[in-house]
């Protein structure tokens, strides 16, 4: 079984990196994970940097995890977003809605 999530528990919350694609075929396990990952950290650092392929359903994830966090009071920070987070992000006009710093290289 691949791993999907590397998690470093903090005293201020977690460090994750996704390991995998975000995709369908992954999504109902990350969200599960994530999930259980947010609501127990009050702040969360996902690292994409990892993530070779998202669809439209990774990025639910992505999107369903900041309003989460927001509901819960919580703070989720996305960081070291990949060439693939980045084009999707871009092509949904989603950059806005995330507001986390990007860091563009060629």
């Amino acid at each position: 079984m691949i791993k999907m999530l590397d998690i470093n528990q903090t005293k201020q919350g977690a460090n994750v990196t996704i390991c995998t694609e975000l995709t369908i075929y992954s999504a109902a396990q990350l969200k599960d994970e994530l999930l259980v990952l947010l609501r127990a950290s009050p702040i969360v650092n996902v690292n994409l940097a990892q993530v070779s392929d998202i669809d439209t359903s990774g990025l639910q994830i992505l999107i369903m995890l900041k309003n989460e966090a927001k509901a819960l009071q919580h703070e989720v920070n996305f960081i070291e977003h990949s060439a693939s987070v980045l084009r999707v992000f871009e092509l949904m006009n989603t950059v806005s809605f995330f507001g986390d710093p990007l860091v563009l290289t060629r």
